[in-house]
């Protein structure tokens, strides 16, 4: 009975050196995790901040945009309402040194296109070949994809 009184003790002995590794075991890993879970959720916190940033950041940068539009869409219509865009043929000619060569930009088939200089303003001369129809339908076109931008 004192062999089976000891052969227990040392069993028990055993089972709390073995019950003190795995506690012991278990408390560093639990605080291994809870050091990690600390550093998501600081991580997460200064990705919110960031998040937040950005967001007021595309929010101002949105408006500015369309502030901007505003502006420009004034602007265009400033542009398209002034009554100041014609030109006689005599300034024409002036602004383009009586349509120079050296002032040609390009010629295709329906008109010459020339640089000048009128009312402190550069500007592209477009002269037409005489009957060129075609050519002036093709300008109207330009003027008007012009002018939608």
């Amino acid at each position: 009975m004192t062999r089976q009184k000891e052969e227990i003790q040392a069993a028990k002995r055993k089972l709390h050196e073995i019950h003190s590794k795995h506690m012991t075991e278990i408390k560093s890993a639990v605080n291994v995790h809870e050091e990690k879970l600390a550093n998501s959720k600081q991580l997460l916190q200064e990705l919110q901040a960031k998040n937040e940033n950005l967001l007021h950041e595309r929010d101002a940068a949105v408006t500015e945009a369309k502030e901007l539009r505003q502006k420009n869409k004034k602007r265009a219509s400033m542009i398209t309402e002034t009554p100041d865009t014609e030109f006689s043929f005599a300034e024409l000619q002036k602004a383009t040194d009586g349509f120079d060569e050296e002032l040609k930009i390009r010629e295709d088939e329906f008109a010459r296109i020339y640089k000048g200089f009128i009312r402190n303003t550069n500007v592209a001369i477009k002269l037409f070949h005489p009957r060129s129809l075609k050519g002036q339908a093709k300008f109207y076109q330009e003027v008007m994809d012009i002018t939608s931008l």
